[in-house]
């Protein structure tokens, strides 16, 4: 169950990044 706590971590991030930079798109246009 540790392993699993470790990887939602950096996996979340990575989710967050995309949505990002979908909104800098949107303000850009």
């Amino acid at each position: 169950m540790a392993s699993t706590s470790t990887r939602p971590a950096p996996a979340a991030k990575e989710i967050i990044l995309p949505p990002v930079t979908i909104l800098e798109d949107v303000g850009d246009n």
